[in-house]
């Protein structure tokens, strides 16, 4: 009887424990905490608010996904080296649909990246409708580079990656696009 009652107090410990403490979700074997909270910009509150608002989260992106895309992102940019090809900085490139956009070297790999103007922020499909028009902007301008052209697949890679961050709208930006990558994760878009 005296271990029943101990087996149902640590049930119900535990129950309390998780109700508690709503800041930790559990995905992957990987806990996020305040802390990861705090490192990617955003409380959970706001996260599970994308999640649940079918006009930012079209494809249905699960509350881990979207936690993996953004913690991914994070880290890809916090152990950067970044660096400017500093033929492409000579002049600032933007127009209507991104604020800037340039090719940066980050940790030996280039990419360009892309900082989306108002249009991200819109609702689906609206979004989308924009990100055509958006993307046709982007080739013109960067496919002649020597990063790009280095790639047989570059055109068609960039184009998913792209896609890919624009299902997430502005929850990260800048876009950075990676013209070597022969495949893409679905939830990190790189």
């Amino acid at each position: 009887m005296e271990k029943q009652a101990l087996a149902t107090l640590a049930t119900i410990t535990a129950i309390s424990v998780s109700i508690i403490t709503p800041t930790s979700a559990l995905a992957d074997g990987m806990k996020y905490n305040q802390a990861i909270y705090e490192e990617i910009g955003m409380d959970r509150l706001e996260v599970i608010d994308w999640v649940q608002d079918p006009k930012r989260n079209v494809y249905g992106k699960t509350e881990d996904e979207t936690m993996q895309y953004l913690i991914a992102s994070t880290k890809e940019e916090q152990t950067s080296n970044i660096r400017m090809d500093t033929t492409a900085a000579r002049g600032s490139w933007s127009n209507q649909w991104f604020a800037k956009g340039g090719w940066i070297a980050r940790n030996g790999m280039w990419s360009l990246s892309l900082q989306p103007t108002w249009w991200a922020a819109t609702a689906t499909p609206t979004r989308y409708y924009y990100a055509e028009s958006a993307w046709a902007t982007v080739p013109p301008q960067f496919s002649s580079s020597r990063h790009w052209t280095a790639y047989p697949t570059a055109s068609k890679m960039m184009k998913e990656q792209f896609d890919c961050h624009v299902r997430y709208g502005n929850l990260k930006t800048p876009y950075n696009l990676e013209p070597s990558r022969t495949s893409i994760s679905q939830i990190t878009c790189n």
